[in-house]
């Protein structure tokens, strides 16, 4: 696990510098995983509201 960690700590850097983006190490470990992203949609409020409901009537059960 330690040499997966300097090798993905290590691709992470170069692809930082290479692409202009931000990389963690999680991008390229094969035993970690990155967190999940918030699927938040801002840009339109409406929908977001509506996501929400959904997911806390899904919460209560019928």
């Amino acid at each position: 696990m330690a040499a997966w960690d300097h090798t993905a700590d290590l691709m992470a850097l170069y692809a930082t510098i290479h692409a202009g983006k931000q990389y963690q190490r999680d991008h390229f470990h094969p035993y970690r995983e990155l967190p999940p992203t918030p699927q938040h949609d801002l840009d339109d409020p409406g929908a977001e509201y509506d996501r929400l409901i959904a997911l806390e009537s899904q919460k209560r059960g019928p």
